[in-house]
Order: structure tokens, then sequence, then C-alpha cells
């Protein structure tokens, strides 16, 4: 969920109106003409006929109550840089006046001009030294400013004398947040919340301390009490949908992420958390209704393109998935993850040759993404491009040398070039790092087999039955070299070991067959290839040319 950041403190909404007991006595009486006409207006509601009179008024002179309530008007009306004029016009009559000093540092604090508002405030306060408004305003500032340690000082002069000051206090709270003396801070919202149960803002912070510091019981009680004080406040309901996505409770959260829809139903976070709550709820056909309606509001985002991707590869609409992934691309280039996901994709869907062409475009961006050139590795392998393969898995090697999966398809990639002698040596080596490597063993037998290496093919088909791999074509291999090497016994007993693993396989029966009459049982042997032909006729092949 979002974090919608701390609120920062104030001192005073607005500049503050002239105090009747402080207008101007020299007044003229063109100035009290148009002050009424002004009085009336405003009285009405209409603020810029008010303004109107007072222009004209200023425009023949005008007094400082003319200028002070031309200046509050356009406090009114948000025109702060006009309104700071009219204030300054007021100093000049009546020169380091507190309540004018305040009233020009507000105005340049809605500005934004803290570090000149802060001088006008320090004005004000050495005329009137016990006064609230200017100390809590210098420390306003100073929480624009970022000097923290200062504003907190300011804060706690101001509790000195006014211990019970919501805006003092909540001003030290978000300054002691912003110096992460979360404890602090939590204790001082707090205190506002003991004088004031409802305090929006406090708890609206004390939501973002919990997020802060994962601190889900604080949380969900803050997200709690908002919510009695202010019914349906969404950052309330934003923070029980985090509490209950922390917590695991996807029903909870779908129940929150529902609400917030309906009250907000064109916002995009809406619509994708309520996307992972029904995701997280296996509700597959939900969650994409709700990350379609997440990117129809921002189609340029990636987040929801990814977890449609994700959601339609799950269950196996490749076509949809490959959509949402180049789109997700479209909107976020920068995303090696999310092209080779796309990669792995359009792998499944079977379309090797852009899935290869995309697998060497990340490697060549990315030259440390070992597995993109793992993925390329193999479908070279696969198209038996050996040479192109057996460099791609050398430079997965480069940056894992002890990846094994690597090294037995560099191994084969070796033998499919017939460089034997470098497919032994990475099977060795990862031999020697697993002495009882089954996929290593395999690999060496399969290259002695291939060389006509009896003797060494026959060790390595031994080895492997040690370690357990008693297959039906180790076992017949087995068999194969042992024939081959005159054990006729051995032979025999392999082949039917071969069969009991696998009992429809026509090459051992003719091959026991061959080994039983080898030892002169002519009636087995027979019993043995009548059934092997039968099962596999092409095997008679050779039959009337044996001597």
């Amino acid at each position: 969920m979002g974090n919608k950041g701390l609120k920062a403190g104030k001192a005073s909404a607005e500049p503050l109106t002239m105090n009747g007991a402080e207008q101007d006595r020299d007044a003229q009486a063109p100035d009290v003409l148009s002050l009424a006409k002004a009085v009336s207006c405003h009285l009405k509601g209409d603020s810029e006929a008010a303004l109107k009179e007072l222009d004209e008024a200023v425009r023949n002179g005008g007094s400082a109550e003319v200028h002070a309530g031309r200046a509050q008007l356009l406090v009114e009306l948000k025109q702060y840089r006009e309104a700071f004029q009219s204030f300054a016009k007021v100093l000049e009559y009546r020169p380091r006046d507190p309540r004018t000093c305040l009233n020009l540092g507000l105005c340049l604090q809605n500005l934004a001009r803290h570090a000149e508002a802060l001088e006008y405030f320090q004005k004000a306060l050495e005329t009137r030294p016990e006064w609230l408004e200017p100390r809590l305003s210098i420390g306003v500032s100073l929480l624009h400013l970022k000097k923290y340690p200062e504003a907190i000082s300011a804060f706690e002069d101001c509790l000195t004398s006014h211990a019970d000051c919501e805006a003092a206090w909540f001003g030290k709270a978000v300054a002691l947040q912003l110096l992460w003396r979360f404890d602090e801070a939590r204790s001082a919202y707090e205190q506002i919340l003991r004088q004031n149960p409802a305090a929006e803002e406090s708890l609206l912070n004390m939501i973002s301390l919990g997020l802060q510091q994962k601190d889900y019981d604080l949380l969900r009680k803050c997200s709690q009490q908002l919510l009695e004080a202010h019914p349906n406040h969404p950052v309330a309901l934003e923070g029980l949908a985090a509490a209950a996505f922390a917590s695991g409770n996807a029903d909870a959260a779908q129940t929150f992420c529902v609400k917030l829809t309906q009250l907000a139903p064109n916002v995009f976070d809406h619509w994708y958390n309520l996307g992972v709550a029904y995701q997280r709820q296996g509700n597959v056909n939900d969650a994409v209704q709700a990350y379609i309606r997440a990117r129809n509001i921002r189609p340029d985002v990636a987040h929801s393109y990814v977890q449609l991707g994700g959601l339609y590869q799950e269950i196996g609409d490749l076509g949809n998935a490959r959509d949402s992934f180049e789109q997700a691309i479209a909107h976020a280039p920068d995303r090696v993850d999310l092209k080779y996901q796309l990669a792995w994709i359009i792998e499944q869907q079977g379309d090797l040759e852009n899935a290869e062409r995309l697998y060497s475009e990340i490697g060549d961006s990315n030259p440390d993404l070992e597995d993109a050139q793992f993925r390329l590795g193999y479908l070279k392998l696969r198209r038996d491009d050996f040479r192109g393969a057996s460099e791609a898995f050398q430079s997965c090697l480069q940056k894992r040398p002890d990846w094994r999966e690597a090294e037995l398809n560099l191994a084969m990639s070796y033998w499919k070039l017939t460089q034997y002698s470098a497919a032994q040596e990475e099977l060795q080596k990862l031999l020697e790092r697993e002495p009882n490597s089954v996929d290593a063993l395999r690999g060496l037998a399969a290259i002695a087999l291939d060389r006509d290496d009896t003797a060494k093919a026959l060790q390595y088909h031994l080895r492997l039955q040690q370690l357990g791999d008693r297959t039906a074509e180790v076992l017949y291999n087995t068999a194969l070299l042992s024939q081959k090497s005159g054990k006729m016994e051995d032979a025999v007993s392999l082949y039917r070991a071969a069969l009991s693993e696998k009992p429809d396989f026509p090459e051992a029966l003719l091959n026991l067959g061959h080994a039983l009459k080898e030892l002169g049982r002519e009636e087995e042997a027979r019993s043995c290839w009548i059934p092997a032909i039968s099962a596999k006729p092409e095997l008679a092949a050779g039959y009337f040319q044996q001597s």
C-alpha cells in the first residue's frame, strides 16, 4: 500500500486578521466609506467585490487599515504574493508591529519562502516574547528548512509555557519522525491522541510510522481509530489493507480493497491492490479483471501488465502472457527481468528463433546475466549449433565456474563436436568435485561408448549401478559391454535385469538370445528371439546372414 507521507506541522492556517483595537486612528473619511462598502460586500459573501472597493481606496492613497483589509481578502483568495505586498505596506505605517510581522511570515510560508518567513516570525517574537503563534511558526519554518533538531527545540519552547498545545506536540512529533527517532515521535503523537482521539493528522502520521517500522499492530490500531473518527477515510482503509496483507489475511485485504474501489473507482492503486488480494486468494479470474481495470486507468504503468502476464502464464494462456510482457517492456524498457520472462514464454510457445534472438540481446546488453546465456546455449544445443552452444556455456562458466548444468551441457557440446578430450575434461572436473555424480558418469560412459573404449565404458556403467542407477538403459548397456568383453553369464543376468525394469524392451530380448546362444542354450535363445521380432519386426534384418 502507498505511504501517503508525513503531514507537516503548521501554526496557523492563514494570516491573522487585524484586531479592531489596532485600527488606524487616522483613517480618513474616504477610507472609512471604502471599508464600509468592502465589509458589506464581504458579509454578503462577495470577496471579489470587497477587494475592488479596497483596490480603489489604495489607488487613492489608502490607510494602514485599508491595506490590512486588502491583505486579508487576498489571503482568503490565496493570492499570497499580493497579500505580502499589502502587509508590507501596513508595516510602513506600523514599523515592527508583531501581528503584521507574523502575517508577513505566514504569507511567505505559503509561498514556500521559509528562510525569509523565519526572519519575520523572529521579529514578531522580539516584540512580544510571550506570544505563542510566532514560536509555533518558527518551528514550522525550521521543519520546512529541514533543521529538525532546531525545530524540536522551538516546539519544546512552546510546550514550556503551553504544555497542552496540540500544534506544538504535533510539530515536535513530525520532526522526531523525520529524524527516525520513532519511539519518541510515537510518544508525542500518543500525547496528542490522549487529548484528541480523532486528531486526523496525528493518526495519519502514526499510520505512516507503522508502515515505516513495519509495526502492523500499530498500523491496524491507528487505521481503525481513524476509520471510527472519519468513516470511509481512504488512508485508514489502505492502512487496514496493508496490515491484512502483512498478516497473510488475503480475505480481509480483499474486503478493504473492494471498499476502496467503490469509494474511488478511478484510482490505479486500489484496483492493483485488489488484484493482489484476489491473486493471493487463488482467485485468478477476478485478479485478472482487477489488473485489467488498473491497466485501463494507468496504461503507462508496467506493474499491471507484469501481473497479468504472470497470471496468464500460470493458466497456460501463453498468447496473452506474451502480449502482456511485451506491453510491460514497452513501458519499462530497462527491466531486464521482464525481457527474460518474455523470452522464457516465447521459448515455451515453441518460437525458438525469437526466443534465441531475445536471449542473445539480453546477454549482449547484460553480460553479467548468466541465466540468459545458459538459455541461449540450451536453445543452440537444441538446434544442433554445437559451436554456438559451447561458446554460450563457456561464458556461463566464466561467471560461475562451478555451475554443474553448464559444465554438463558444455561437455555435451564438445562431444557433439567430436572434441572428446575437451568433453572428458569438463566431466572429470565435475566428477572430482562430486565423486558420486551420476550425470558426469553417464556423460563419460557415453563418450567411452562413442569412442569404442569398451573397458572404460564398462567401468563407468558398473559404477553407475553401484550408485543405484539401475535403469533399464544402464543395465542394457552394461550387458552389451559385458557381452562384448566375453562375460556371457554377466550379460545374461544384466539383460534379464533390464527386462525386469522394462518388459517391453525388444532389443534386450534379442541380445539376451544372442548371449544365451553363445552359452550353447539355443532353445532359450529362440524363446527370446521370437517375441523380440514379433514386437519389433525390423530386428529380423540380418538373421539369415548369420553364420
